[in-house]
């Protein structure tokens, strides 16, 4: 329970729409200023959620290590029968940047919905590229500097929610962010849909990462499309 939260806040975070929004964290899930994702290892194993572990393009060859202290909230949701899309809004924060970049131990935040085709779960947060949502994604634009990354949104978005209690020697704000990054996908009028938004510790959990979900909304068609 320690790993889940609806909270008005996230460090400087506060929702895109709407009064909350949903922290998963694999370590404590805290929404007030300056203790937020902790270095706590539940060290609970699970199997790999349906498509991973799914490669990276930014790093051939580097398998991601096992599922440890992995959280999940999943939905049963009616579409709509006006409603042709999905959106919502994520913020992945992890404290793997920049030290575990293209390594087994590189924690993963995926959302898995139901193909409108297939029926199948697929993950539909991604990179340009087709990266996850991992450190190695090209999303990750706020940061602290010396890493590999230009660090384009600086490192205030950070301040308050990546604990650097677990590193020694770290001053103030550490690790890497992707900031808001927004998702549409396309769904089925009147069908039924699942998703699963999930977060993992890749290898071992000593170093936490967090997702945050907010700015759920239908994608609804336009009046045209539903006068036919």
């Amino acid at each position: 329970p320690d790993m889940h939260r609806a909270s008005d806040r996230f460090g400087t975070y506060r929702p895109q729409a709407g009064r909350r929004l949903l922290i998963l964290s694999t370590g404590i899930a805290r929404g007030t200023l300056g203790s937020s994702s902790s270095c706590v290892e539940h060290n609970q194993a699970s199997e790999f959620p349906p498509g991973f572990p799914m490669a990276s393009p930014a790093c051939p060859g580097i398998e991601s290590g096992p599922v440890v202290d992995s959280i999940a909230l999943t939905l049963t949701l009616d579409v709509p029968t006006n409603a042709i899309g999905v959106r919502f809004a994520s913020n992945f924060m992890t404290r793997e940047y920049p030290d575990f970049l293209c390594s087994p131990f590189n924690d993963v935040y995926a959302v898995l919905m139901t193909e409108p085709a297939t029926g199948a779960l697929r993950n539909i947060v991604f990179d340009s590229e087709g990266n996850p949502l991992t450190v190695n994604n090209a999303l990750l634009r706020t940061c602290v500097s010396g890493g590999p990354l230009t660090c384009a949104l600086g490192a205030a978005p950070l301040a308050g929610a990546v604990d650097s209690s677990c590193n020694p020697g770290s001053e103030g704000t550490v690790g890497g962010g992707t900031d808001c990054v927004q998702t549409t996908a396309p769904v089925v009028p009147g069908s039924r849909i699942t998703m699963s938004f999930m977060i993992w510790d890749s290898g071992d959990g000593v170093l936490d990462s967090v997702a945050l979900v907010d700015g759920f909304a239908w994608v609804l068609a336009p009046f045209e499309q539903r006068a036919r």
